[in-house]
């Protein structure tokens, strides 16, 4: 390497004036043209990492945004889209229990509101209050009630029109409907 640092440093002294002011002026365009490229770089980097938080924030406003609102549940749906032993349950009732069973879900309307409130009505006119937040993954909804009980419900879909929650339970418990299909009201 030296030899080679040695024979370029006498190679360029032998040169005319002119030629090695040439070449001088050549190496510092190229140096500060690397200089310049590499600030570009960094900056570039920089306003990258920048931006990602914002995007984040971004994704919240639009998770919560599309939440916000009145959700009308599809019980056919949700029947459709049941886990298949708990079709057999359903269909292995009396006729009697399966039609209250559909009065307790159809017509049922869910709202959440920008506030953070929560409400959920019944089509025999019964309601229940609460607040919802997101997950800190925005990936569940977490409504507490009034008494300051917990119910995590893991958003499974969620569009301008759909919403499907899943009911996270804890320990063995079952619901006989597991996911609930929403469609948003137009109000």
């Amino acid at each position: 390497m030296k030899k080679y640092l040695l024979s370029t440093t006498a190679l360029i002294t032998s040169l005319p004036d002119t030629q090695r002011q040439t070449i001088d002026q050549n190496s510092i365009k190229t140096t500060v043209y690397k200089n310049k490229m590499i600030k570009t770089i960094y900056l570039l980097l920089f306003l990258v990492v920048l931006s990602v938080p914002n995007q984040a924030i971004g994704q919240e406003k639009s998770t919560s945004s599309l939440l916000v609102g009145t959700w009308i549940f599809d019980y056919d749906q949700s029947i459709k889209n049941m886990e298949t032993s708990s079709k057999v349950h359903l269909d292995s009732v009396a006729q009697d229990r399966k039609e209250r069973i559909e009065k307790s879900y159809k017509g049922r309307l869910v709202t959440f509101s920008d506030d953070g409130s929560y409400k959920q009505s019944l089509a025999d006119g019964r309601t229940a209050k609460g607040t919802w937040e997101l997950s800190k993954n925005k990936k569940s909804v977490i409504i507490t009630d009034p008494n300051g009980n917990k119910y995590t419900q893991k958003i499974k879909l969620l569009s301008d029109t759909q919403l499907v929650l899943k009911p996270v339970l804890e320990g063995k418990a079952k619901m006989l409907i597991s996911e609930w299909n929403f469609i948003k009201s137009k109000n």
